[in-house]
């Protein structure tokens, strides 16, 4: 509860646990859709003043090469709205600091968070459809 903590006392109080997807040439997710969505996201935390994330990367490594997110990220950081957390966090323990969590595509993490949070997204690239989750 410490991340949900420094999220608060910066102001949010809509908190979301987003768990990203691996990318490539040889997977179904292009690097591109991944920026996309994090694009999208940093640009509500540094929208909304009550809009707090938490990412769980695939690996810290992989987010911090995309290029065109790192002023985006620094900027997010700098409003004390946004962490990225250990990428080596079980889905369940990385969704006990959040409301809601979004998983991008088909997202195994999410499944697996719902048990320890109210409700999960996955969110599809090719638009047809949300899949929401429930744990009750």
């Amino acid at each position: 509860m410490e991340q949900r903590k420094c999220l608060l006392e910066s102001g949010a109080n809509c908190i979301v646990c987003y768990f990203d997807h691996a990318y490539g040439i040889d997977i179904h997710y292009l690097r591109q859709m991944n920026v996309s969505v994090y694009l999208c996201l940093l640009a509500e935390v540094l929208q909304d003043p009550q809009f707090g994330l938490l990412v769980k990367p695939r690996g810290a490594a992989e987010l911090q090469a995309l290029a065109e997110l790192r002023e985006p990220l620094a900027r997010a950081q700098a409003s004390g709205r946004f962490i990225v957390l250990d990428a080596r966090l079980s889905p369940g323990d990385a969704s006990l600091d959040g409301d809601c969590v979004v998983g991008a595509g088909f997202n195994s993490a999410v499944v697996q968070a719902v048990t320890t949070v109210r409700s999960g997204v996955m969110l599809t690239f090719q638009a047809t459809k949300i899949m929401n989750f429930t744990n009750g």
